[in-house]
């Protein structure tokens, strides 16, 4: 795939805890941030492209994705070190391949905005590189997009996670709700879909005590089933 590929280092919220690890890490195993693991990767399979975002947040008027650029150029001598190449080898590795988007104002809308940049090219395969706590989401998003709209364009999609999650959580801590699809597991009321309208509620002006109301009553009902005997040991 050398020279055939583009990376999307994924945006991360200007507002976030722990911004600077999260994005640059060091450069040690166990460390490593998304700028530096999709430099890694963009440098390794000789990608065309090298994709910034979003614009869902900004710091002294300057969008996610060029801020998170501009902040991989002020830090080139970590990036060389991680590449094993020179400072003039790093800096042209980015100046010369990034593309800067900065209307996106999700996920799914960053990674749409690379796949139309794609559409019109060669470059069929795509490396989105992000957190191990975000990477599944990031796939999603694109399968969604790329059995979609996308259908005719033959893209191949690979997520690589970083080292770094976000502050306080690890990729333990994400919760994969799939549609039902095992026999001999309750299908009315799928919980995706419940899960689906919760997360839009969460977001809503009544979110944080939407929040609390679910929280008591998942509780609730916990008490009740222990209380009933019946509640499994086993790992969900």
């Amino acid at each position: 795939m050398n020279g055939s590929s583009a990376v999307l280092i994924h945006g991360l919220h200007l507002g976030a805890d722990d911004w600077d690890n999260i994005v640059l890490g060091q450069n040690q195993y166990g460390k490593v941030g998304r700028i530096l693991r999709g430099l890694k990767v963009a440098y390794e399979e000789d990608a065309k492209y090298i994709f910034w975002g979003t614009g869902a947040s900004e710091r002294d008027g300057v969008k996610e994705g060029q801020y998170i650029l501009d902040y991989a150029l002020c830090h080139l001598s970590e990036i060389a070190a991680h590449l094993s190449v020179s400072y003039a080898e790093a800096e042209g590795l980015i100046v010369y391949r990034s593309v800067v988007h900065t209307t996106a104002q999700n996920t799914r809308q960053e990674i749409r905005a690379v796949m139309e940049f794609l559409k019109p090219l060669d470059t069929r395969c795509l490396f989105i590189v992000s957190s191990p706590t975000h990477g599944g989401r990031c796939f999603t998003e694109a399968e969604v997009l790329r059995l979609g709209e996308f259908a005719d364009c033959g893209f191949q999609v690979f997520t690589v996670g970083s080292d770094v999650s976000y502050a306080n959580s690890g990729p333990q801590d994400v919760v994969i709700v799939e549609p039902p699809h095992r026999g001999d597991r309750v299908q009315t009321n799928p919980l995706s879909v419940t899960t689906k309208r919760a997360m839009k509620l969460s977001r809503s002006p009544g979110g944080e005590a939407f929040l609390q109301s679910l929280s008591d009553f998942v509780t609730s009902q916990e008490m009740a089933i222990t209380q009933a005997g019946e509640l499994s040991k086993k790992d969900v």
